[in-house]
């Protein structure tokens, strides 16, 4: 599942993952344990890999890499982590459950799943099908979570 390029170690000094999810709270699962049928899907991105996996055999979830050196992913997953803590629970905006490390050793983010695509895919496959109001529905969803995520200073990069 992972390259040797986004392999996490635990090795990385002062912002192991390890020893952020201990000292700050976080879940923590088991791969082994919770996870399985995990299968890579296709999200368009060339900076990180997403996975669809059953969690506790029950529901589909996402567990999203990223491509880079262990410490930067260990700072991105760390400062990822930290705004989706920042910004909570909110309907408009996927939910960070924790974390878990693969068989490969590969540190992965656990988020809900969204049927196998980003948004960006969707409305790409789907913007012309789609009638007036439930695109303006999209403008108005897209734009209160961009909204929710202002006020509580966080900026969409």
């Amino acid at each position: 599942m992972a390259s040797s390029s986004n392999v996490y170690t635990g090795t990385d000094n002062a912002f192991s993952i390890e020893n952020y999810t201990i000292q700050n709270g976080e879940y923590y699962f088991s791969y082994e344990r919770f996870f399985s049928d995990i299968e890579e899907m296709d999200c368009g991105s060339v900076n990180n890999k997403m996975y669809k996996a059953n969690m506790y055999k029950l529901y589909a979830t996402t567990l999203k890499s990223f491509n880079s050196d262990n410490v930067t992913v260990t700072k991105e997953i760390i400062r990822e982590i930290k705004l989706h803590n920042k910004v909570g629970i909110q309907e408009h905006i996927l939910n960070f459950s924790g974390i878990t490390v693969s068989d490969s050793n590969e540190c992965l983010l656990v988020v809900d799943y969204t049927e196998g695509r980003t948004l960006r895919n969707y409305l790409n496959e789907r913007f012309s099908l789609m009638g007036w109001e439930t695109k303006c529905r999209f403008g108005c969803e897209i734009s209160n979570a961009i909204r929710y995520m202002h006020i509580n200073g966080v900026v969409h990069e």
